[in-house]
């Protein structure tokens, strides 16, 4: 496994021996999870897409070719161990959070996400350090209300948000049991703010 420390950020990808030139930049690699977030590409069209926008010249051996991306979409991790780190919340979304990762990225470390030209894992690096920002502190926020341990507070506070604090895309039919106690939390406080 490649580290961050040691090797230069990989801008090619060795499929069958070669190597083959990628889209390295942050901006392409946003647009791919962005395209794959929305939900409506079949598992076949989304390793289609992630395969055709990465690499310059696409590799003859698809399958290594999909391994690869994949490999590098993760920040040099093996598939398994990327899906065994991943959280089973989805606390962000890159589309609908966007204005706060790009305030987070300006707040935290001073960089303007519209000029800056970032390595994929430069910026998954920096994503992965954006405490103390609006973005973090929802990120919390949604991560309480999924395992169901937000306070009244909280929940009046998710009630005044409102759509822009639900992930668009999520489903909601395997709640458990303190979700949908927080569901109805919610409802009782957006109630009590409507009624005066």
């Amino acid at each position: 496994m490649a580290s961050i420390l040691t090797s230069a950020f990989p801008t090619s990808l060795t499929v069958d021996g070669e190597d083959y030139p990628i889209n390295w930049g942050h901006r392409d690699c946003l647009d791919i999870m962005v395209e794959l977030e929305k939900g409506d590409l079949t598992p076949l069209e989304q390793t289609v897409y992630v395969v055709q926008k990465l690499f310059i010249e696409i590799p003859e051996d698809f399958e290594k070719a999909v391994e690869q991306a994949l490999w590098f979409l993760h920040g040099g991790k093996p598939l398994e161990e990327a899906a065994g780190r991943a959280d089973p919340i989805r606390t962000y979304s890159y589309e609908q959070d966007a204005e706060l990762i790009y305030a987070a990225f300006s707040t935290r470390h001073g960089i303007d996400l519209a000029t800056a030209n970032l390595h994929w894992w430069r910026f998954r690096a920096l994503f992965s350090d954006l405490r103390d920002t609006t973005f973090s502190e929802l990120c919390s926020m949604r991560k309480r209300y999924y395992d169901g341990d937000c306070n009244e507070k909280e929940l009046a506070a998710i009630a005044e948000m409102g759509d822009s604090f639900y992930i668009a895309g999520a489903e909601d039919a395997d709640i458990t049991w303190q979700e949908h106690k927080n569901m109805l939390a919610f409802e009782a406080a957006e109630r009590t703010r409507n009624n005066g």
